[in-house]
């Protein structure tokens, strides 16, 4: 299947390749078909994301991660204690996803048999032709990344980062108020790492 990537210039100064952003656009038999998919996916992807998750998901707001900020921070003030943010933006967090690694994760969530076969194949061997000012250049494979503006982007995208939450929940490591752990509240591919102490920050490796 050919995709095409249209830009979208995201910052003020033009002459500079990394203010833009590559918006895919589908086939319209394409995109139907990922609706499909998307509606089965996400029933098993909701079930696993991990709490600290907020972007992306039906009946619950982005802003809710700057909610748990704020309680961290009123809970260290209650008690006391300093508190440590770290905000981190993952640079074209979505265009360095790798294939193997996705897949595989799919798959031991429990995405398998015709629904994974179908997911798999709508990106490998998939090509993608870039419109610059109305002329389409010649297409080219895709070997990693999730599609920014493709259905089912942001499910996959939560999938891929989901163990590392899960990770930085188990580790105990971070702030937590009572013994519920607000160590990394996140919205998609932004992650707010808390700790009361600077000698003990969630371990990203």
């Amino acid at each position: 299947m050919r995709n095409i990537i249209t830009s979208f210039q995201a910052k003020r100064i033009k002459n500079e390749a990394k203010n833009y952003r590559g918006i895919t656009v589908l086939p319209v038999i394409g995109k139907c078909l990922e609706f499909l998919l998307r509606n089965r996916i996400r029933e098993i992807v909701d079930e696993l994301q991990n709490r600290l998750q907020r972007g992306f998901t039906p009946k619950v707001a982005p802003l809710y991660c700057a909610l748990i900020l704020y309680e961290c921070i009123l809970e260290a003030l209650d008690k006391k204690i300093p508190i440590h943010v770290a905000f981190l933006d993952a640079k074209a967090a979505f265009d360095v996803v790798g294939h193997t690694s996705l897949y595989r994760k799919l798959f031991l969530s429990g995405v398998r048999g015709k629904l994974w076969l179908l997911t798999y194949h709508l990106s490998q061997g998939a090509e993608t032709s870039v419109k610059w000012k109305g002329t389409a250049m010649d297409p080219f494979a895709v070997s990693q990344g999730v599609r920014q503006g493709d259905v089912l982007s942001t499910d996959l995208y939560k999938l891929y980062i989901n163990p590392l939450l899960d990770q930085i929940e188990d580790s105990g490591i971070g702030m937590q108020i009572g013994t519920i752990p607000c160590s990394a509240p996140t919205c998609a591919d932004d992650v707010s790492l808390i700790a009361d102490s600077e000698k003990k920050p969630p371990n990203l490796n």
